[in-house]
């Protein structure tokens, strides 16, 4: 099926939904595996609401679905670098990047 098909799905079961429960949360987890002993976690979020209604053009996924409030617009109507700031992935991301970066750092 199509992103556009699972869309269109997720709204229909959710049709009878009062807005105050359509509340949804991407996340994103990533393990780095340093050894058998030592491993980090980090997580990254996104908090918003299931819209009653496709709407934008961009991203991908449950995207045109998917409102976020702090930006007043669904991930589908912002650009790849508005959205890679503030969603669960580019989160996630950023706080892998700084385990990364401590741990190259740490004295040996």
């Amino acid at each position: 099926c199509t992103y556009q098909d699972n869309n269109n799905k997720l709204l229909d079961m959710m049709k009878s939904i009062p807005d105050e429960r359509r509340t949804a949360r991407f996340r994103c987890v990533i393990c780095l595996w340093w050894d058998q002993n030592e491993q980090d976690l980090v997580e990254g979020a996104a908090e918003g609401f299931i819209t009653r209604e496709i709407g934008g053009k961009e991203g991908f996924g449950y995207d045109p679905v998917f409102y976020y409030p702090p930006a007043d617009k669904r991930f589908s109507e912002m650009s790849l670098e508005e959205k890679n700031a503030i969603s669960h992935r580019g989160k996630a991301l950023t706080l892998a990047r700084d385990k990364i970066i401590e741990r190259l750092n740490r004295p040996r």
